[in-house]
């Protein structure tokens, strides 16, 4: 198998380093009863096993990168980062409230920490530093998309109903104005008499007084 570790970034090295310093430290002692120390492998019977796994994976992952080998579609950086966290909770929760041992007649002996534990747990932040920055500083935005978010969504402002629309207005009527009388036109009748030009109406010429037997149009 051709290793390369040039194939490894930075972030990557940093989490395979971190894995096995954090195997080696599970063998140094966690916590001290009094009467000897024991090492994590001794003590934690439930946590030391997933610890063990997140170690393999670790490593597993950069071998085969190493190798270059295809992960197909795992999330190797994002699968480091989890690990790495998930290992400092459960170092955490042991530190907290350490492991207790049998005592004199049934009573429970807490067991005071040791220097192995601390060192564990620098060595489990490593590998969640490494696995982040394998992703490009993309990890957590990774682990957010897992969860959906259960905020309150605001609630949209009621918008007013549309007015309903207005029936349309005719126009006004134009009012015309009354059409003036048209001018009486100039009679064109003459005095039977004297010849003088009489208006429309006239039953006497003004001219010579002489009564019209026929009265102009």
């Amino acid at each position: 198998m051709d290793l390369k570790l040039q194939r490894l970034s930075s972030g990557e090295q940093i989490a395979g380093g971190s894995a096995l310093a954090l195997f080696v430290c599970m063998f140094f002692g966690w916590f001290n009863f009094g009467f000897e120390a024991v090492s994590a492998w001794e003590a934690l019977h439930y946590i030391s096993p997933i610890l063990a796994i997140a170690i393999v994976a670790t490593v597993g992952i950069g071998l085969m990168k190493a190798a270059e080998k295809s992960l197909g579609d795992i999330p190797d950086g994002s699968v480091i980062f989890a690990l790495g966290c998930l290992a400092c909770v459960l170092i955490l929760y042991r530190l907290i409230d350490p492991v207790s041992s049998p005592g004199v007649e049934g009573y429970q002996t807490s067991g005071s920490v040791e220097a192995g534990i601390f060192l564990s747990l620098l060595a489990a932040g490593g590998i969640a530093v490494g696995g982040y920055l394998a992703t490009g500083g993309t990890a957590l935005d990774q682990v957010k998309a897992l969860f959906p978010s259960t905020g309150v969504q605001p609630q949209a402002t009621p918008q007013a109903a549309p007015a309903p629309p207005q029936p349309a207005q005719s126009a006004p009527p134009v009012q015309t104005a009354p059409a003036a009388p048209a001018p009486s036109a100039t009679a064109s009748a003459f005095c039977e008499e004297c010849g003088a030009t009489l208006a429309t109406g006239d039953r006497f010429c003004s001219g010579c007084g002489k009564e019209q037997t026929i009265s102009p149009d």
